[in-house]
């Protein structure tokens, strides 16, 4: 008992001790809430690094500095517990080497070759760095900083491009280098550093700009940027045509509208240009497209002031009419990907009709003739998985032809919500676990990287809990370092891709 009592006391005078002795040149602090704590005593922490974290204008000829807070093994800094990388995660090469030798604390990376000039460049340090204690860096470390501009500030860029556009844009203007200032003018006159608005957010063009926007960006002590322009056309929304086209058994009542306010509809229905025919209808309200046969309905919105704004696009839609058959079933909303369990409506735009369908977990269908269930006069469906449904509508009084069949494919993809971890080394397996939805038996769960070859996990050791989480492990040993893609694709083709793994 009293040997236990004095090794509790010469612990504590140790860790006293420990609290006020310096340690890289940095006493250990007292207080708990301090960076450096009791905690540090027992782990790797570091001090201060440079360039510091979202610097601007760092040269190009940098180094790299950390320091820590206790002297490193040097055998664990390496190019891959000691990343150096651009803004698309691909490491650059360097050397490593400490200024105040004996003492390790400081550890500087000098790339092998100049970097480029006003890029991002990321810094990534592992918890595979060890003290000469073998204490590991208690946790990873990213940041990132941008290097100078070569002198001259580059153009400003107009996102979306010059060009002609339906309805009104939202235009942004932006320039690489982040210490710039960006103005503008919209009446044609050029901008200066002391002329025009400066850019502070989205400029909304709703109408034809009659003159360009133009742009320029500058900096003290830097060349001013040339000057960029772009000019927009806008044009009034494309006419809306109700009912879709597809074939119908009697004739549908056609109804145009556009989301343009004061534009005048016109259209024709002999395949000839609504825009520019002399002959082209009006719009004033419904008409009916009558057959039998194919009736083409072209239209287009005229604008209410083409000095402002300029014609809509042509829209053309096929009315096929058959007086014999019953008009084929609709699928509402239509086929496609989705990931919220949606509810689709079948129904046949024929009065009196019904429904027959089938519904088919995968891509292939069946044939609802043969397999169809009786629908009624409607069918609403609640789409979970992947599906193929195909449905005809037929008149029960027998005196209409069973309609076409038709088809739709309704995806549903597994969703991703996270990977953990999302990066590793290049020189072992790595298990991760993925969050998400819609998982299903049978998963395949892959790294993709232009030009390079899939790392694919092995189909053997992919656990699947439920539908919402997948563990697996992929095989990164020898890949290529930097940004991959996470892909999940599902037996029935559902697939989903996020940047979201790297490997260094």
């Amino acid at each position: 008992m009293i040997r236990n009592k004095v090794s509790l006391i010469v612990l504590s005078i140790l860790l006293l001790s420990l609290a006020t002795t310096v340690s890289c040149g940095k006493p250990l602090a007292s207080d708990q809430s301090s960076p450096i704590s009791y905690a540090d005593i027992f782990g790797l922490n570091i001090s201060t690094i440079e360039p510091d974290n979202g610097a601007i204008d760092v040269p190009v000829d940098t180094s790299i500095t950390v320091t820590f807070t206790s002297n490193i093994d040097s055998g664990s800094v390496s190019l891959s517990s000691f990343v150096v990388a651009d803004s698309l995660y691909i490491p650059i090469d360097g050397s490593y080497f400490y200024p105040d030798f004996p003492d390790t604390c400081t550890i500087v990376f000098t790339p092998s070759a100049i970097l480029l000039n006003l890029t991002e460049y990321n810094v990534l340090l592992t918890p595979d760095i060890t003290d000469v204690e073998g204490n590991r860096l208690i946790s990873e470390k990213i940041w990132y900083f941008t290097t100078i501009s070569a002198g001259i500030i580059q153009d400003p860029v107009f996102t979306p491009v010059c060009g002609t556009y339906e309805g009104p844009q939202v235009i942004t203007i932006t320039c690489p280098d982040p210490g710039a200032t960006i103005r503008y003018t919209t009446d044609g006159s050029d901008p200066s550093p002391s002329d025009g608005s400066v850019y502070t957010a989205p400029l909304h063009v709703n109408f034809n700009t009659p003159s360009s926007i133009k742009a320029m960006a500058y900096r003290t002590g830097f060349i001013n940027s040339s000057i960029s322009s772009a000019c927009y056309t806008i044009q009034a929304f494309t006419p809306v045509i109700a009912p879709p086209a597809g074939t119908y058994s009697s004739d549908p009542m056609v109804t145009l509208s556009t989301q343009t306010p004061g534009a005048n509809i016109k259209y024709t229905l002999d395949l000839s240009d609504p825009e520019t025919n002399p002959a082209a209808f009006d719009y004033v309200a419904p008409f009916a497209v009558a057959g039998p046969g194919t009736i083409t309905v072209r239209t287009v919105a005229l604008s209410p002031d083409p000095v402002q704004l300029a014609n809509s696009p042509i829209l053309s839609a096929v009315y096929n009419i058959n007086y014999s058959l019953v008009a084929p079933p609709v699928f509402s909303p239509g086929p496609g990907s989705y990931i919220n369990d949606p509810w689709v409506g079948i129904s046949s735009p024929t009065p009196g009709s019904r429904i027959k369908y089938t519904a088919v977990v995968g891509t292939l269908g069946s044939d609802p003739y043969v397999f169809g269930l009786e629908g009624g006069p409607a069918v609403s469906l609640k789409i979970t998985e992947t599906i193929t449904i195909t449905a005809y509508a037929y008149d029960p009084a027998a005196l209409l032809g069973d309609s076409l069949v038709t088809t739709g494919i309704y995806m549903v993809p597994p969703v991703i919500y996270s990977m953990t971890p999302n990066k590793g080394p290049n020189y072992q397996p790595i298990t991760v676990t993925i969050t998400g939805d819609h998982f299903k038996t049978g998963v395949d769960v892959r790294l993709k990287r232009n030009n390079e070859l899939d790392i694919v996990a092995d189909s053997q050791f992919i656990v699947l809990t439920g539908q919402t989480t997948i563990t697996c492990v992929l095989d990164i040993t020898n890949s290529t370092k930097g940004k991959w893609s996470l892909v999940v694709t599902n037996t029935d083709a559902g697939t989903t891709e996020k940047n979201e793994f790297r490997i260094y």
